[in-house]
């Protein structure tokens, strides 16, 4: 049989959406070459979609650096991508991206030796990556089937990406359980520029040391940081090499492979850091029960001092801060960016879930200013809120297992408040005031102390007694539970009124002063 060939740089692999609305597969090259004809890079799975995106920045960075803010501004004022630079870069490593090549097969290793093979589907991250539960899967050795080649080209970037940790020293890859930060721009081209972060200027670009692992005739063989970033974003973590068949993928190679291990002193750009008192500099991650809006003030604060600080985010915000500062201007302070966050929850190479958020980011958030203090007082209103609502939860199911005054048991209590769950509709309804009150932060910042109150007494506290509300109402109606859910919303509102209180007398001053200057003109 012929030996196969699918070159990334000339076969379509990469799903994109264009300015008009249209769905397409585009190659490497031309990819970067419509990038401002390209609405968007977007996979239906999440974890595609933002290895592509390093994929992308990895080849951007090896050939436009950028040295200075100054260069990325050029890049910037450009509005595509240098065609000249990219083709010569393509041109001269035009093999290395050939997914059969018989020396440098990409993303793979060429002389791996392994006496049985695995279905192709165990790159695919929603099949399992065992074959042996198949209740709700039933890909098996015999029956797996093939893989499209432009599809296992997509798949084999994840798997290098967002290696998981698994038995016989399988270790995770830096980013497989952390959250990679994405800001987003009107266009893919904006989206690439607004990531590409900034290298030291004393490092000529392209960097002799670090380069991407294409480039590389042989990979690390042991655990070691990263020579830069550019090594980090394209480390093959596994050892791997598919086997083509006649029209796709159907077997593959699968191996442990060595460790990128980043430290404090080299961090990824895309990935916010929290400080353990045990374990040290940690990625931060997906929590399963708690959606990312509620940690934004903590996301958009300026990164403290390396020996005080317990929260460091992503690089990418400093850039963009950088950026937008009065002394360069190069994006406009007022400027509104998305921010998406992507990220996997799982244990032992099973995902529990994968997510997708989306942030409105306003530029102002990031650099100096009262923003991102009152964005926090406001936060943090909405968390005390949300505390007394699961504490008055399990009191309710307390006074119903023991309505006499006797202990209740603490579990079934327990059980009963989480069945009942008020805080799950109270957050899910914040989010979108929460978005308004970010934009109105963003614009209107003398106004925040006012805009803080209003959202504290008219949108916490009585979404909050809404949310109690509905949820004792599926509750039965029999006397002694509707005098436990009386006692128990009547709790409720007293602590929401006492922590708030001075919130309610914030708007009454503001709206007699209004009245008053309505009067006087």
């Amino acid at each position: 049989m012929t030996q196969p060939s699918f070159n990334l740089i000339d076969e379509p692999f990469i799903p994109v959406v264009m300015a008009s609305g249209l769905c397409d597969e585009l190659s490497l090259r031309d990819t970067l070459a419509r990038a401002h004809e390209i609405r968007e890079l977007r996979d239906e799975s999440p974890l595609v979609t933002i290895a592509l995106h390093r994929l992308l920045l990895a080849i951007l960075h090896r050939n436009f650096g950028p040295a200075s803010y100054q260069a990325w501004k050029s890049l910037w004022d450009a509005r595509q991508f240098d065609q000249a630079t990219l083709s010569e870069y393509f041109e001269k490593w035009h093999n290395r991206f050939d997914l059969f090549h018989p020396q440098f097969p990409f993303c793979q290793t060429a002389n791996l030796q392994i006496e049985e093979m695995d279905p192709a589907a165990r790159l695919v991250r929603h099949v399992a990556q065992t074959f042996t539960d198949s209740l709700f899967n039933h890909t098996i050795p015999n029956n797996a089937a093939t893989i499209p080649f432009a599809e296992a080209a997509r798949h084999l970037i994840v798997e290098q990406t967002l290696s998981m940790s698994g038995g016989a020293g399988y270790v995770s890859s830096h980013a497989a359980y952390s959250i990679m930060f994405l800001a987003t721009g009107r266009s893919l081209f904006e989206t690439l520029l607004l990531n590409l972060v900034r290298y030291d200027e004393e490092t000529p670009i392209p960097s002799r040391k670090d380069a991407p692992t294409w480039e590389l005739n042989s990979f690390p063989a042991h655990n070691r940081p990263p020579v830069g970033y550019i090594e980090s974003l394209t480390w093959l973590h596994r050892q791997i090499r598919i086997v083509p068949a006649d029209v796709g993928v159907r077997q593959v190679a699968y191996v442990k492979g060595p460790r990128c291990e980043h430290t404090a002193a080299t961090p990824d750009p895309m990935l916010a850091y929290r400080v353990s008192k045990q374990a040290g500099v940690l990625p931060y991650g997906f929590t399963a029960e708690r959606s990312l809006w509620r940690d934004s003030a903590t996301l958009f604060m300026a990164s403290g001092s390396p020996d005080t600080a317990e929260f460091f985010r992503p690089s990418v915000l400093e850039h963009l801060m950088a950026l937008s500062e009065p002394s360069r201007n190069y994006l406009n302070p007022d400027m509104e960016l998305n921010l998406r966050a992507y990220g996997i929850l799982g244990k032992n190479a099973s995902i529990e879930f994968w997510r997708v958020e989306s942030l409105p980011m306003p530029l102002a958030f990031l650099g100096a200013g009262d923003h991102v203090y009152f964005l926090r007082t406001a936060l943090t209103t909405a968390e005390t809120a949300g505390d007394w609502l699961f504490k008055c939860a399990r009191s309710l199911a307390g006074d119903l297992l023991a309505p006499d005054g006797r202990k209740p048991d603490p579990g079934r209590a327990l059980s009963i408040a989480k069945s009942l769950a008020p805080e799950r509709a109270y957050w899910s309804r914040l989010e979108q005031p929460y978005r308004r009150l970010l934009h109105e932060l963003a614009h209107h910042p003398d106004e925040g102390e006012q805009l803080v109150a209003q959202w504290t007494w008219n949108t916490v506290r009585l979404t909050a007694m809404r949310a109690f509300d509905e949820a004792t109402a599926q509750l039965d109606h029999s006397a002694r539970t509707l005098r436990a859910v009386a006692r128990s919303t009547s709790q409720l509102r007293r602590r929401l009124h006492g922590e708030f209180q001075q919130s309610k007398e914030f708007i009454n001053d503001l709206e007699q002063s209004y009245a008053a200057e309505r009067v006087a003109d």
